[in-house]
């Protein structure tokens, strides 16, 4: 696993071929296709996200795009559209912007979609 740390601010496009924890301040786009990407508490990404599973908590600013999960945890704040077929958003996460899952299977074999543009303030 890659860090980008703390004291650590990257102004250009970012790709990895594992997975990656920014704990600093990435801006351009982070392309992480079949990986993890972890944004720790102090981390700030103003960027365009695509990768396997996106875990947030902290800042971001732009579209994130998963292929299996975002995760929006009770400390990140998020301004921007969201995609991915499970996408999580804890109680006191602050987000704001359209969230769509694509497709996915149900339990009677039939498709779903959900879509929808939230907004939630940390209380």
């Amino acid at each position: 696993m890659d860090t980008i740390g703390e004291s650590v601010a990257v102004k250009r496009p970012v790709s990895a071929t594992e997975n990656l924890t920014i704990e600093g301040h990435v801006r351009g786009k982070i392309d992480l296709a079949c990986h993890v990407l972890t944004i720790d508490p102090n981390g700030l990404v103003e960027a365009e996200v695509h990768a396997r599973v996106v875990n947030i908590l902290g800042k971001v600013e732009g579209d994130i795009t998963a292929t299996e999960a975002i995760n929006i945890r009770e400390t990140a704040t998020v301004d921007g559209a969201v995609v991915a077929p499970s996408v999580g958003i804890e109680e006191r996460a602050s987000f704001r912007g359209n969230r769509h899952q694509p497709d996915y299977p149900t339990a009677e074999g039939h498709q779903t979609a959900q879509t929808g543009e939230t907004t939630r303030a940390v209380p």
